[in-house]
């Protein structure tokens, strides 16, 4: 989503402050992988993430391994709440707003 973003002119979706600030508390929520040390990464559970989220002023990636635990995509969902984001779910192709 982002690389298309990124390529489409004009852009699919609008800029908004809020979409930056919803990554940034993300990422202090659940760091990015970046942040940890390699023996870090290696305990079970240390991140959600199998890719550290992408981030634009219109869209934040997420990416995530398949045991993560349903607590952290609620998580999630209740912080985009809070924006009013959007979410595309990719595995079913559907939109849902928040």
């Amino acid at each position: 989503m982002l690389e298309r973003d990124a390529m489409e002119e004009p852009p699919v979706f609008e800029a908004s402050p809020d979409v930056v600030e919803f990554h940034r508390l993300l990422l202090q929520r659940f760091p990015a992988l970046e942040d940890f040390s390699e023996d870090q990464l290696r305990k079970p559970g240390i991140s959600p993430w199998s890719m550290t989220p992408g981030a634009s002023d219109r869209c934040v990636g997420l990416t995530m391994g398949l045991n993560t635990p349903r607590k952290v995509f609620d998580e999630i969902l209740a912080l985009g709440k809070r924006f009013h984001l959007v979410i595309y779910d990719p595995q079913d192709g559907t939109l849902r707003r928040l």
